[in-house]
């Protein structure tokens, strides 16, 4: 009874051991195999199939947790909140795939290791369709930045470049230190350095202009060779291609300069239509707005703007609707609102409507012997004084106003303002002045052959 006993045992273990045998090999190497009687010698276990897999353990993120002492190295696949293979590493549970950057976006990142970028001195580089559209560099030689479709695409040698937008800094070969931010930004910049644009085709023509600075739609657009001009607001020195050291404030200040230099335009409009004047300061909207000659200072809402002054220079005028009703004035002068020379070195102190001018002390005027010349006793006195009328009168402010051309002015006054100006020349038409009339003394000073 035992021997057939043991004799079945026997058997049974042969049989089990002939079929283990089959799928499973432990050669001196100490390697084994599955579905294979030749596991690799570099292997501990090699498995081999066709149709089936490995399935490790399958569980939810609550059991896993729950493994006591895990042993660091064990690997789950994990079925719910974020599933995918883990392993333990140690200090916990981490995923077989790292932090690789979703599609759908990710969670549970850690800044201080988790990083989209490269662990090498190489750039990293961004496409669109396999095109080129951004990369950041990390090379001493170069820290170039460039964001967007075609930013930046031909760059060779230029260093230290930040570009942002489509097609932005694109023709930019050896150009540096330049700073471009909006669509077409310094699109046509060469070898430009040191220039800044911010704002869709803001220094889109800048070739070789070197800094230059250009923030806001269309600003300095047109700029080619032209340097350290300042345009801030849309359409600002739009024109501008050669002109150089101009700065301008405000929308469509200093439109139309082409060459024009030295500059200063702070307003809307102001300086609209100079295209080669030089030297100006123009701050108010609208001031010195057909303005195109140079070094002249115009300051208050449409000061020098009522009628050109082209080919005049050298004028000041200072205040609401200052200056001029006709071109080419020189070194004429107007503070006030409305006042208006109407000769060159004229100066004119406030409107017809002012009806005082002074100050604590009276005007003085230079006298010096040292400076006087052809000196003669040849004044005419009682002679010429019996001749003249004195008189009092009050003044036709209309008509003195139609005669220097303040009536245009006031016609385009808002209704409040007009009112307010109405008001003054009234109050002014009432006041009484003594003195002569200017005909008479001119035909008395020729009657006593007094020039």
């Amino acid at each position: 009874m035992y021997s057939k006993f043991y004799t079945t045992i026997i058997a049974a273990l042969s049989i089990a051991c002939t079929s283990l045998h089959a799928q499973n090999i432990f050669p001196s190497t100490g390697a084994a195999g599955i579905g294979t009687i030749t596991p690799d010698a570099s292997s501990l276990l090699e498995i081999k199939s066709t149709t089936k897999g490995l399935l490790i353990p399958r569980m939810t993120q609550t059991q896993r947790n729950a493994i006591t002492s895990p042993a660091t190295g064990l690997m789950i696949y994990q079925t719910n909140a974020t599933p995918g293979f883990y392993y333990y590493g140690g200090g916990g549970w981490k995923s077989v795939a790292g932090k690789a950057w979703n599609l759908t976006g990710n969670s549970g990142t850690d800044s201080s290791i988790n990083f989209i970028g490269t662990t090498d001195a190489n750039p990293l580089v961004f496409r669109v369709n396999n095109v080129k559209s951004g990369y950041i560099d990390y090379s001493a030689q170069s820290l170039n930045t460039a964001l967007g479709f075609k930013a930046m695409l031909v760059n060779s040698t230029g260093i230290t470049n930040t570009s942002m937008g489509y097609t932005s800094l694109y023709s930019n070969t050896s150009g540096s230190y330049n700073a471009a931010f909006g669509v077409d930004a310094l699109y046509f910049n060469t070898t430009g350095n040191f220039n800044t644009a911010l704002g869709t085709f803001a220094l889109t023509n800048n070739n070789t202009g070197t800094g230059n600075v250009g923030v806001g739609l269309n600003a300095l657009v047109y700029n080619g060779t032209g340097n350290n001009n300042t345009a801030m607001g849309t359409n600002v020195l739009y024109n501008n291609t050669t002109g150089y050291d101009n700065t301008a404030n405000g929308y469509e200040a200093l439109y139309s300069n082409t060459m024009g230099y030295y500059n200063t335009a702070n307003g809307a409009y102001a300086g609209y239509n100079n295209s080669t004047g030089t030297g100006n300061f123009l701050g108010g909207y609208y001031a010195g707005y057909n303005d195109n000659s140079s070094y002249n200072t115009m300051i208050g809402i449409e000061a020098g703007y009522y009628e050109s002054v082209v080919n005049g220079s050298n004028n000041t005028y200072i205040g609401y609707y200052t200056g001029p009703t006709s071109s080419g004035f020189f070194n004429s002068a107007a503070i006030g609102s409305e006042a208006t020379p109407t000769a060159s070195y004229q100066m004119r102190f406030g409107d017809a409507s002012v009806s005082s001018i002074g100050g604590t002390v009276g005007w003085s005027t230079l006298s010096d012997g040292r400076f006087k010349k052809n000196i003669h006793k040849d004044v005419h006195g009682l002679d010429f004084i019996k001749l003249l009328r004195p008189i009092t009168y009050t003044l036709d402010i209309a008509a003195l106003n139609k005669q220097t051309g303040a009536d245009k002015k006031i016609g385009s006054l808002n209704a409040a303002a007009h009112s307010a100006e109405s008001e003054g020349i009234a109050k002014q038409e009432k006041n009484i002045y003594t003195g002569f009339v200017a005909q008479e003394v001119e035909a008395a000073a020729k009657k006593v052959g007094y020039n």
